[in-house]
């Protein structure tokens, strides 16, 4: 029998080995949680995802910025020095514009379904510099997709259609000039 000394769960002996990570080929010497303390792989896989979660944000703000500067060809040291993409920056940001939806369609990303991948960062106009205050643009990734490399100008005319759409499917058929 071995015990968590985190959680304080005890193992039977047929389990110790699925319960707690060993080194190397010695079974017959758990690795522990500094200290010496004995720590079951749950209680680990806990303490990882709780980690995880405090920054969350931050996580997403740094893997925006290294998909971007591949993308856009520069290094990330340029995005964030030259054109001000500062990881906490991005970071508030996106939690603040996940909060409220998405800037093109206005839809609400917690409905959407696939948490944090549903919010990306919107380059407007890519002839421009990519100066994050000016021509940079959280959306949800169906309006970014939608935009590619299109102007701001006919992505908001699309949207508009879009829009209008949206507003004559509310209507009853009659109320739409349809016969039925």
């Amino acid at each position: 029998m071995r015990r968590c000394s985190r959680c304080g769960t005890t193992y039977p002996a047929h389990l110790a080995g699925a319960a707690f990570r060993f080194r190397g080929l010695d079974a017959s010497r758990p690795r522990s949680s500094g200290r010496g303390r004995l720590v079951c792989r749950p209680c680990e896989q806990t303490a990882r995802d709780q980690r995880k979660m405090s920054n969350r944000w931050a996580v997403k703000a740094r893997d925006v910025i290294r998909r971007h500067a591949i993308r856009l060809e520069d290094s990330k040291e340029d995005l964030i020095a030259v054109y001000g993409w500062e990881p906490e920056r991005l970071a508030h940001d996106a939690e603040f514009q996940y909060g409220n939806g998405c800037n093109y369609c206005g839809h609400q990303y917690r409905t959407m379904g696939h948490g944090l991948a549903d919010i990306t960062l919107d380059i407007m106009d890519r002839a421009q510099k990519p100066f994050y205050r000016t021509n940079t643009k959280w959306c949800c990734q169906t309006c970014n997709r939608k935009k590619g490399d299109k102007t701001t100008e006919w992505f908001e005319l699309d949207r508009q259609v879009y829009a209008a759409w949206s507003a004559a499917q509310a209507l009853e058929p009659a109320d739409r000039g349809m016969l039925f």
